[in-house]
C-alpha cells in the first residue's frame, strides 16, 4: 500500500483512539499515551505466549492484538465500535501487505456484555482462550460480577486489566469476583514507562 493511499485510509476511518506506528514516520493519529506506549508496559507482565489464543476484548484498533501476535500468540479481537473495528481491519490489512505474510488476528465487532447474541457468543466461547486481555475496560462496564462471570468462563489461564485510574473501588469489586470464581491475583501494581505509568492487575486460574 502506497503511502498516500494510507494516509487517506486513515483519514477516512474518523477519529483514532491508539496510537499505532505502520511505518517510518507513519503513524495513526491516537490519544499521544495510547496504544503502543502501553503495550511496552503490558509487555513484561505477559508468559511465553507463543502459540496461545488470546480474547481482545474491548480491541480498539487492535494495538495490542497486533503486539500479541507478533510474540506469536493467535488473536481475537472484538469491540462493539464498528469503527474501530474498520481501523483495525484496515491496520491488519496494511501490515499484511508490509509483512507480505497473513497475521494470525482476526476482528469482530461485538458486544460481548449488552448484544442479544451474548448467550450464544459466550457458550461458543466458553474456555476457548487461554489469556483473555480487558484493557481498561472494567471501570466502563457493569455489573462487575457479570463482567468477571463472562471473562472468567471464556479464559483458561489468564486475565489481564488495565485501569484507567490507580486503584479504584471498581477494581476491588472485580477482584472479589474473581476470587470469588477461583482466580488469584498474580500482579497488582504500577508499571512505569519513561513517559507514562499505568496500573495493571493480572489474575491466574486457581487449579
Amino acid at each position: 500500500m502506497q503511502r498516500e493511499e494510507a494516509v487517506e485510509r486513515i483519514n477516512s476511518l474518523g477519529k483514532w483512539y491508539q496510537t499505532i506506528k505502520l511505518d517510518e514516520g507513519l503513524s495513526t493519529p491516537g490519544t499521544k499515551d495510547f496504544g503502543d506506549p502501553i503495550w511496552e508496559m503490558l509487555k513484561p507482565l505477559l508468559p511465553d505466549i507463543r502459540n496461545r489464543w488470546v480474547l481482545d476484548v474491548g480491541c480498539n484498533a487492535g494495538c495490542f492484538s497486533f503486539h500479541l501476535e507478533r510474540e506469536g500468540a493467535r488473536v481475537v479481537g472484538i469491540d462493539k465500535g464498528e469503527r474501530w473495528i474498520d481501523q483495525a481491519l484496515f491496520v491488519k490489512q496494511y501490515f499484511e501487505e508490509k509483512e507480505g505474510r497473513l497475521l494470525s488476528v482476526y476482528f469482530s465487532p461485538i458486544n460481548l456484555f449488552f448484544d442479544d447474541r451474548v448467550p450464544n457468543i459466550l457458550n461458543h466461547m466458553r474456555e476457548s482462550f487461554h489469556i483473555v486481555l480487558a484493557n481498561a475496560l472494567i471501570h466502563h462496564v457493569k455489573p462487575l460480577d457479570k463482567v468477571a462471570r463472562y471473562l472468567s468462563d471464556i479464559a483458561t489461564e489468564m486475565v489481564i486489566t488495565r485501569l484507567v485510574k490507580d486503584k479504584g473501588r471498581s477494581d476491588l469489586i472485580f477482584t472479589d469476583e474473581m476470587k470469588n470464581l477461583r482466580w488469584g491475583v498474580s500482579y497488582n501494581g504500577l508499571v512505569k514507562s519513561p513517559k507514562s505509568k499505568r496500573y495493571f492487575m493480572t489474575y491466574e486460574k486457581i487449579r
